[in-house]
């Protein structure tokens, strides 16, 4: 018979990713965002995200693993004037070590960004 999860030493494993990944993600919203901004600190789960582009030009938002832009990037999306798009990070989401910050290239966004803070859940681990 199995372990419980709980009981082994996963956090490194594709079990654990898949567990953490399966949480409910959390959205971390910003409203009218011009300039870059520090979303969050910690370890997260990022699974995706909405913006709306309220601006007079096409705008790129780019999400970063850090505290500035050279983190490691997550995802990029470009959204025309007055339009809304979706971002998917794949099936399983792409984990942060440092945090969620946003750059905003053009544009006014107004959205979230959806997330699995795991600083919330006991039974995952926390950052090395």
């Amino acid at each position: 018979m199995d372990e419980p999860l709980r009981s082994l030493d996963t956090k490194s494993s594709y079990g654990w990713m898949s567990l953490a990944a399966s949480l409910p993600a959390s959205p971390i919203q910003f409203l009218s965002q011009a300039v870059n901004k520090q979303l969050a600190t910690g370890r997260y789960i990022v699974t995706g995200g909405n913006v709306t582009n309220a601006g007079t030009a096409t705008g790129t938002l780019t999400l970063y693993d850090g505290q500035d832009t050279t983190g490691e990037i997550i995802g990029v999306i470009t959204v025309a004037s007055g339009l809304s798009a979706n971002l998917i990070l794949g099936t399983t989401g792409v984990l942060t070590d440092i945090g969620i910050y946003l750059a905003v290239a053009t544009g006014t966004f107004t959205g979230s960004v959806l997330a699995i803070p795991l600083a919330r859940y006991n039974i995952t681990p926390p950052g090395e």
